[in-house]
């Protein structure tokens, strides 16, 4: 008798935790933690980066689409750095003329990524961000996933690299050197 109160108790907890994900999902509305842990990224990244390589791309307006909110500021930086970013940024986006954009001839992408830990503590493909990272790892909430790429000719490992892509609140943005928008 006991175990079929516990299975029940269980598989309406279980029901209710199904409920409140589905509901989550269908109103847009999911948790920092959802966000964070976002299966299909690597996928999601090489869609998006395809996006800057087609023939009369609007890169300006694809890269638009990547800035932070206010929110996605706050939700990304620890609180004693995000007014700091929140002005940086603010300042950074407004002047923005031509955005994200391979140069002539890059024709792919080459795409490395570092968690907000791994940046930390210098492990996983961390070597492979620029140093100011390190600097500033410790000023990024934990859980994040940083995106780095290149766009480059054919079989060549040499390009443009951008760093900065992360997916926050449900969307990709970009948030390009946080070592200077924190001053570091």
């Amino acid at each position: 008798m006991l175990k079929i109160m516990i299975r029940k108790s269980f598989q309406r907890s279980l029901l209710w935790i199904f409920l409140a994900l589905v509901t989550g999902i269908l109103t847009g509305k999911t948790t920092q933690a959802q966000d964070r842990q976002h299966p299909g990224a690597d996928r999601e990244v090489r869609m998006l980066l395809a996006q800057f390589l087609k023939p009369k791309a609007n890169t300006r307006a694809l890269t638009l689409a990547l800035r932070p909110t206010r929110k996605d500021i706050f939700t990304y930086f620890k609180k004693n750095a995000a007014q700091k970013a929140l002005t940086y940024y603010r300042d950074m986006w407004m002047n923005m003329d031509k955005g994200i954009r391979p140069r002539h001839g890059q024709n792919r992408f080459l795409i490395v990524k570092a968690t907000v830990k791994e940046l930390k503590n210098g492990t996983g493909k961390s070597s492979l961000f620029p140093g100011g990272y390190k600097k500033v790892a410790h000023l990024i909430n934990e859980g994040f996933t940083i995106y780095r790429f290149k766009f480059v000719r054919n079989n060549s490992k040499f390009g443009m690299a951008v760093d900065g892509l992360v997916f926050v609140n449900g969307r990709w943005v970009f948030f390009p050197k946080p070592w200077k928008a924190l001053g570091l």
